[in-house]
């Protein structure tokens, strides 16, 4: 299941404080949700320290238009459980089309090669899909991930404006930009 950071941050806040249900008018909570928002950086750091440049995940940590999604592993919320998160951003939208941008993706070490980064794109594609409306997903990868993208369906394409604007990537040697459409 697909989670947004903010279904995060109240898992976290009820289990820290051994609640069930948490009233929405909660000033504890409201508090606690404030601080937490201030910290999407430390969160997606727990994932990316080894793998991603630190002002590079402050930069889109920092965007309120990005979102954070947390991949979990049980069917119900739960922050300990999360192998992988995906940081995407809708960029476009009329009658017909539906854009997104994936800025991150990234399974944790210990969670690697036992494909909870395939469920996690799967699991994606069902939470952004619109069924009135073509879906377009566009991202940069490393070279040495296309192998993966393309057997999920992802094809190589030569230019994305968005990314080129936001992240300087072209497709070259060592990156490539790729796209999915549901």
């Amino acid at each position: 299941m697909i989670y947004d950071y903010n279904e995060i941050i109240e898992d976290i806040f009820k289990k820290n404080n051994n609640l069930k249900v948490l009233g929405k008018r909660n000033k504890k909570y409201k508090e606690f949700k404030k601080n937490k928002l201030n910290l999407k950086y430390d969160y997606v750091n727990r994932f990316t320290k080894d793998s991603f440049k630190n002002d590079y995940i402050k930069k889109i940590c920092k965007e309120k238009k990005n979102k954070i999604l947390s991949f979990c592993i049980d069917t119900e919320v739960n922050y300990q459980n999360v192998p992988t998160i995906i940081i995407s951003r809708k960029v476009f939208r009329n009658k017909e089309k539906v854009k997104y941008v994936i800025l991150l993706i990234v399974t944790l070490p210990k969670f690697r090669s036992y494909g909870f980064g395939n469920a996690a794109i799967y699991e994606y594609f069902n939470y952004i899909n619109d069924n009135k409306r073509k879906v377009e997903i566009v991202l940069h990868s490393l070279l040495e991930s296309e192998k993966f993208y393309l057997n999920l369906g992802f094809v190589r394409i030569e230019k994305s404006l968005f990314l080129e604007r936001l992240e300087g990537f072209r497709d070259d040697d060592e990156n490539l930009l790729l796209k999915y459409v549901l």
